[in-house]
């Protein structure tokens, strides 16, 4: 079974369930490709939003509505954050928020403005691309591009995302790893499960704290170890015996 594509639909994933006696600890990496993009990039004004700890909806607000916006205003500015990386435009995204495309465009034109850097990144990746050269991870994963007349859409948003995407899928990897070494050794629990940005763990409730913090420990030195980034990266974490108590 693909748990990757299981519904968001809480009904069908508290389905799935701890072992009798157990919970379910899920630490999940808070805005992970956004940060990976922060580092590859090497963009000062997106780095300096999560090294200030700020959030980065409200910043991105500010930044198009000024100080006095609204939390409808943060919301449509969290629906650029999250689909930049997979190339969302002003037709996707004008009827997602109930705007006009004029407006849409405008909110992504001014997405850009305080990231000069990210704006030549997914530049540089769409060109890579197109030119049907290797898009390659720090981790050295390698994705070839075979352009079409039909294709080339996708292979726009594909060049955008592969590497961010790419590098966040290996860092939660390495994060489960060491993660799962250490419960085992520790015969604190075990990992049972990855979904996308995501690591869940089963333990005894008398152990979940403990499980939560080594989660955490590693989910936020793994970036820094093998990015060699000062970008700080955070999980958040959720315990529940059922899987649909996670979200």
């Amino acid at each position: 079974m693909n748990l990757q594509n299981i519904p968001r639909d809480k009904t069908i994933k508290n389905i799935f369930k701890a072992t009798p006696g157990h919970v379910l600890v899920q630490a999940d990496y808070s805005q992970a490709e956004l940060r990976v993009l922060a580092v590859l990039s090497g963009d000062p004004w997106l780095q300096n939003v999560y090294k200030e700890r700020k959030d980065l909806h409200s910043e991105v607000a500010i930044e198009h509505w000024g100080e006095d916006y609204t939390e409808e205003d943060r919301v449509k500015a969290k629906a650029v954050n999250f689909g930049i990386a997979y190339g969302r435009t002003e037709q996707t995204l004008a009827p997602d928020l109930g705007i006009s495309l004029a407006e849409a465009r405008q909110l992504l034109q001014d997405w850009y403005e305080p990231m000069p850097y990210v704006r030549k990144y997914f530049d540089d990746k769409i060109k890579m691309a197109f030119e049907q050269k290797k898009s390659v991870t720090p981790f050295n994963r390698h994705r070839n591009f075979i352009v079409t007349s039909r294709n080339k859409f996708a292979i726009r948003n594909e060049a955008m995302n592969t590497t961010i995407q790419g590098t966040a899928s290996d860092l939660t990897l390495f994060s489960l790893i060491e993660i799962e070494k250490e419960l085992r050794e520790r015969g604190l629990g075990k990992v049972v499960l990855t979904v996308h940005d995501s690591i869940i763990a089963e333990t005894i409730p008398e152990n979940q704290k403990e499980v939560s913090d080594i989660m955490v420990r590693h989910m936020e030195a793994v970036p820094k170890k093998y990015l060699k980034t000062d970008v700080p990266f955070e999980a958040d974490i959720d315990v529940g015996v059922l899987w649909g108590e996670l979200d």
